[in-house]
């Protein structure tokens, strides 16, 4: 069979999905008790018009455990469209407002999904899908929210698993 990548299988999962809520995790991630129901708590409270993300430990993949001290909350991006961690601005808060989500997992209406007109399918393998949808939920009227009592813990790899990725990654970009 064809790998279609990442971006396509959400698409296609999206597309077949009979849920109101759509969630959007990587198959590395360790979700902690109740990060579900805390996002679905959340996308509620913003009149499902957000798109809604957990805190991001960095997870050990030897003991598959989410750790307590390298935890990403909110991302944003340079002009040359590179992701990075920001820290929490406001940690007396639960929500915290961020203007771009990291792809490894998130929650959204599917309503508002589909009024976004979800991740663009031209994209290739991975890489600025996460980008493109908070720009459109922005221009869209929404929030891209950090819920703080929700934590999925992420197993980021130090190589990547697609020969071209750089190439394909720079292409997404332009696109």
């Amino acid at each position: 069979s064809e790998n279609i990548g990442l971006i396509r299988s959400r698409v296609l999962g999206a597309k077949l999905a009979l849920s109101p809520y759509l969630v959007f995790m990587d198959a590395h991630c360790n979700p902690e008790c109740n990060w579900d129901t805390e996002l679905i708590k959340a996308v509620k409270h913003f009149g499902e018009r957000a798109i809604v993300v957990p805190i991001i430990p960095k997870l050990d993949p030897d003991r598959w455990v989410n750790s307590r001290i390298e935890v990403g909350f909110s991302m944003t991006f340079n002009e040359k469209l590179e992701m990075k961690w920001c820290g929490d601005k406001s940690p007396n808060d639960t929500y915290l407002e961020s203007p771009v989500f990291a792809g490894c997992v998130s929650l959204v209406a599917k309503s508002f999904y589909l009024e976004l007109q979800g991740f663009d399918d031209g994209l290739q393998i991975w890489g600025s899908e996460n980008i493109d949808l908070s720009l459109r939920c922005w221009m869209f009227g929404g929030k891209v929210i950090v819920v703080k009592t929700s934590v999925v813990g992420h197993m980021f790899k130090s190589i990547n698993a697609y020969e071209d990725v750089k190439e394909l990654g720079l292409l997404n970009k332009l696109r």
